[in-house]
């Protein structure tokens, strides 16, 4: 299989991914913080921003009681 061949004219698009799951993680670095952050990354790298993929859910472990 070929690597794809990048035209240098062609501006890179990127996706960011957020997500928070513990309410810990909420108090300091939110999805606005995120959402923030990762549009100032995308911006200074030259790229456009395609997508924004938010998961705001609960924490995937299983608190258990035995």
């Amino acid at each position: 299989m070929r690597a794809a061949v990048l035209n240098p004219e062609e501006t890179l698009r990127a996706a960011v991914m957020e997500r928070v799951s513990t309410a810990e993680q909420l108090q300091g670095y939110g999805l606005e913080v995120q959402d923030e952050a990762c549009r100032v990354y995308v911006s200074g790298k030259g790229w456009r921003l395609h997508d924004v993929y938010k998961d705001e859910g609960e924490s995937g472990s299983l608190n258990l009681s035995r």
